[in-house]
């Protein structure tokens, strides 16, 4: 912001309401202001909140759980082979939670190269 305006706003923000009324009225008048188009427009909408986090669910496993499994496995090689082939029994199922949307759009990737069906959701914290 440059000098003359920060000027302005720390003036203006010295001013009583009753006086910011006045100037508003001045201004109005000198400028030929109308505010009533500026009224009745909607207020401003929000751009849209992106969330900081979130889960990879799989829906289905596709046709062949096998490929599914592998991907899963290279994944998560916390989970045993036991582990991946009873959670794709047992869709819709989160997958992994609380990551990076560009980290989870990755995971979810691989997934569905292999024949799932993957979702991306916001977690419940956000």
């Amino acid at each position: 912001m440059n000098t003359n305006l920060q000027r302005l706003k720390h003036a203006l923000s010295q001013l009583r309401p009753a006086e910011l009324a006045e100037l508003g009225a001045q201004l109005q008048r000198d400028w030929q202001i109308d505010p009533a188009p500026i009224a009745k427009l909607p207020p401003p909408t929000p751009p849209p909140r992106t969330p900081s986090r979130v889960a990879v669910w799989a829906i289905a496993a596709g046709p062949t759980r096998v490929p599914v499994i592998r991907a899963l496995r290279q994944l998560r090689p916390d989970l045993q082979l036991a582990q991946a082939r009873d959670l794709l029994r047992q869709l819709p199922a989160p997958l992994s939670d609380a990551l990076e949307p560009d980290e989870a759009e990755a995971f979810a990737a691989v997934l569905r190269e292999a024949g799932a069906e993957i979702e991306v959701r916001p977690t419940d914290d956000e």
